[in-house]
């Protein structure tokens, strides 16, 4: 259960949960295609990796949640939200906005949270064995870098 496979399989599931949460939410309240497709890829690609990492759990026969301390996989315990996560004020606050001001809030909230999650999958290669969700974190990596740019590009194009 200590395993750093185990733990970021576990702790990835709840951050991929708040992206999700997210992109739905923008997907909602958006009329630009281009935000729109970006946040159906997110929702799309996380729910998938999501449902993988639950299968793994399984036939490892561990538990989908955590059970001890929060990033202990990690090498370090950490309390409070994990890396990158949007707390309940910003996601209420998305929930209220449409159009440019509810884009703009989202992709501010998605590159913490995407380099939070990058950091947690630098993590995993660093101490994880088992070779699918190694895999998987360098997807995860390539993938989020390379949104953490296009965010910071569609920014900086619509201030």
């Amino acid at each position: 259960d200590d395993s750093a496979d185990v733990g970021f399989a576990r702790d990835m599931i709840r951050h991929h949960g708040q992206a999700v949460q997210l992109a739905e939410l923008v997907r909602d309240r958006t009329d630009d295609p281009a935000i729109r497709t970006l946040a159906l890829d997110i929702s799309h690609t996380q729910q998938a990796q999501i449902g993988m990492m639950l299968g793994w759990l399984r036939l490892w026969d561990r538990r989908p949640t955590d059970i001890g301390s929060s990033r202990a996989w990690m090498g370090h315990p950490m309390s409070g939200s994990m890396p990158g996560m949007a707390d309940d004020e910003d996601v209420e606050r998305l929930t209220r906005l449409d159009g440019r001001p509810a884009e703009a809030l989202f992709l501010r909230l998605m590159i913490p949270h995407h380099q939070g999650a990058v950091d947690m999958a630098q993590v995993e290669l660093k101490y994880g064995t088992d070779p699918q969700l190694r895999e998987m974190a360098q997807m995860i990596i390539d993938s989020q870098q390379a949104e953490i740019e296009e965010f910071q590009k569609w920014l900086a194009d619509h201030p």
